[in-house]
């Protein structure tokens, strides 16, 4: 691209040849030679250009060492950032530039302005926060700021009647904390918070030993991209911490929301030691539209904690596709240890979609998905084209103790499970339970050992469908490959099928309890099928 010219203005008779200023230089927001800098235009050599003031296009972005920082990582640059925001909000928005250094702040950097968009109800920001040289603009987090993120967008006082905040960028920045070892208490205190903001973008960024990397309350149409997160230091003792947390505003919730090519990591966790690795990589309580796609989740108590404890809304419309959910090695003294665990009271017409994922799980975990207890999982739940690989329980148990879910669909995964000291024998592959509608096809399984049955139906399957499923299990062993019981409907073809007994020979016939080509056990206990 060629070079922009400086235009002579046709109200000052300062002469302005080629591409540079004759004896002048550029200080500040004005021209040496006292020539005001409101009065030479700029054009960039571009054909949809227009023409506007130097003082227009000096103001356009503004570094922080303009305001005083000096990025040594020793002295306290929180003032001078804070001057460089609220100067550009105050301009009517642009970019704040950080450039490479280590930039020290002792409390939060505050976004908040409002004036007003043509749209009701939403306050225009329109700023961007951005470092330099790919991530060689650092923000580090005192030691002694302990309560309160490190950088929050949204109204000072917020009221269940503040207006959205919108048009916020961050990128290109490292956000960590002083001394590994004390992070912040808990999420409240996240790297970065945005409080009933829409229209973000956060790219580029990588977060260090945070209690929270990233908090949305509200703020959805948003996208992070190309973000790093990690948790370095395993041996401290935070109960309430998750990497990233979506929750609400008032009661209020956000919707889509977009992650896209994110590595996000909880620790490694320290065995029998609770606290030790985070509660979950994502802790999500209220939303309508959240997408997950190409991402690496590691670590926790639960990778994806889905949890609809907020009763007028909750989670709903989530999809997850081509992402890695790992759950490392540990002896985690809970029940609950999962890649996906579901939560809570659920609207009408949630919908949970799982494909093209890998679920990888470590020596002492559960479940891969679970849903039981007391949550009311209304809708749908889809996983399918899938790889499972898990320890001790079963890969999928969905087994609501009330509300019954619409529809489950397990197709065309692949479950392995890995024999370890903490395997539980005699356990499915997959429980159902409290189930309107199930339909499991298309499946492999292998099993070196604690395989009881593929599926196994709990009370309350209304109607179930099982169907090309190929289950195998390790030479010798003898367990049921499928198991089915209180399911009120069923079609099962294509695989052997275990149903409770004893029946007498055929007894199945006359009831409909044994379908054609079901294994089931005789009065004796001998495994027959029935063949008409």
């Amino acid at each position: 691209m060629t070079k922009p010219r400086l235009v002579a203005d046709s109200a000052n008779s300062n002469s302005i040849q080629g591409d540079r200023l004759v004896d002048s230089s550029i200080t500040g927001s004005k021209l040496s030679n006292d020539i005001p800098s409101s009065k030479v235009t700029f054009k960039q050599n571009l054909t949809s250009a227009i023409t506007q003031t130097v003082e227009s296009k000096l103001r356009t972005i503004v570094s922080v060492k303009d305001f005083g920082a000096i990025g040594s990582g020793s002295v306290d640059d929180t003032d001078a950032i804070q001057r460089a925001v609220d100067y550009v909000l105050a301009a009517g928005g642009g970019q704040v530039i950080i450039p490479p250094g280590t930039y020290l702040v002792t409390r939060a950097i505050v976004i908040d302005k409002s004036e007003s968009l043509a749209q009701a109800g939403v306050v225009n920001l329109g700023i961007s926060i951005r470092g330099e040289n790919n991530g060689s603009s650092q923000i580090v987090r005192s030691v002694n700021y302990t309560t309160g993120p490190t950088f929050y967008v949204g109204p000072t006082n917020p009221t269940a009647n503040s207006l959205r905040r919108a048009y916020v960028i961050f990128s290109d920045l490292q956000i960590r904390c002083q001394t590994p070892s004390l992070p912040p208490p808990n999420y409240t205190s996240a790297h970065i918070h945005l409080n009933n903001v829409i229209w973000y973008h956060i790219v580029n960024l990588t977060f260090f030993q945070g209690a929270c990397n990233l908090r949305l309350s509200r703020s959805g149409a948003g996208v992070v991209s190309d973000c790093f997160s990690d948790w370095t230091t395993n041996s401290v003792s935070i109960e309430d911490r998750h990497m990233v947390v979506i929750d609400d505003y008032f009661g209020l919730h956000a919707g889509d929301i977009f992650f896209d090519n994110c590595n996000i990591r909880a620790g490694t966790p320290t065995p029998n030691v609770s606290a030790a690795v985070a509660k979950s990589v994502m802790w999500v309580k209220c939303v309508d539209g959240l997408w997950l796609d190409s991402c690496h989740l590691q670590g926790g108590d639960r990778i994806l904690w889905l949890d609809s404890s907020i009763s007028n809304f909750g989670v709903a419309g989530v999809r997850v596709a081509n992402c890695w959910l790992d759950i490392i090695e540990g002896n985690i003294a809970t029940d609950l240890l999962a890649q996906v665990y579901i939560s809570g009271n659920a609207s009408p017409g949630q919908v949970f979609t799982f494909s093209d994922c890998v679920f990888l799980s470590g020596n002492d975990y559960r479940y891969g998905v679970l849903c039981e207890g007391d949550t009311n999982l209304i809708g749908t739940l889809q996983v399918d084209n899938s790889l499972f690989s898990f320890t001790k329980r079963e890969a999928i148990k969905i087994n609501s103790s009330s509300t019954q879910a619409e529809l489950v669909q397990i197709t065309n995964n692949s479950f392995t499970r890995v024999q370890s000291t903490n395997t539980e024998v005699d356990k499915p592959v997959i429980t159902l339970g409290n189930v309107e509608n199930a339909v499991v096809t298309g499946n492999s399984v292998y099993s070196a050992t604690g395989i009881d049955s593929f599926v196994k139906f709990n009370a309350g399957v209304d109607r179930a469908v099982v169907t090309n499923n190929l289950p195998t299990i390790s030479s010798g062993y003898t367990k049921a490959i499928i198991a089915a019981s209180g399911v009120s409907v069923y079609q099962i073809a294509n695989g052997p099928v275990l149903l409770p007994g004893p029946y007498a020979d055929n007894a199945g016939a006359a009831t409909g309890n044994v379908p054609v080509g079901a294994f089931y056990r005789d009065s004796n206990g001998v495994i027959k099928q029935r063949t008409a």
